[in-house]
């Protein structure tokens, strides 16, 4: 049995995620300046023999190690460590990732249509506006024979 009840329609819900991942290398160069540290110490010698530090002078540089020290010892009370390092250049890869994320989407909505139109009534509408070109098409003809004609 046929239902009474309108027909309802559907307009569906369609989502698109994406996901956009750009990855880009690029090379850099770190310089780091040259640098030094320096160490000085005064030595003495109490009355028993045994040495004793006076005094102590010292600066410490970011980059240095005692790699490239220099130990100078000046006359008996003296002692002076140097330390120099030269400048350094190093090349770094580093990876940029960048991350796009797109959503699209669009909504479900139910349209409530009174009654649905059947095939034969689809084809008597496409066929009713074919009837209704040639009727316009067969009057301008006719339009122009008619002014020709005078």
């Amino acid at each position: 049995m046929p239902s009474c009840k309108s027909a309802k329609s559907l307009i569906t819900l369609q989502k698109n995620d994406s996901v956009i991942v750009e990855e880009r290398w690029r090379d850099s160069i770190v310089k780091l300046p040259a640098d030094s540290a320096w160490l000085r110490a005064w030595l003495e010698c109490d009355s028993t023999g045994n040495v004793l530090l006076k005094e102590l002078q010292a600066v410490n540089g970011r980059n240095t190690n005692a790699g490239a020290s220099i130990i100078r010892i000046d006359t008996v009370t003296l002692f002076e460590v140097n330390c120099n390092t030269d400048s350094l250049e190093l090349q770094l890869k580093i990876r940029d990732l960048k991350i796009k994320e797109m959503e699209r989407s669009r909504t479900t909505q139910f349209v409530e249509v009174e009654r649905q139109l059947t095939g034969w009534q689809i084809i008597q509408i496409y066929l009713g506006r074919l009837f209704l070109m040639l009727i316009a098409a067969l009057a301008v003809l006719i339009g122009i024979k008619h002014y020709l004609k005078r």
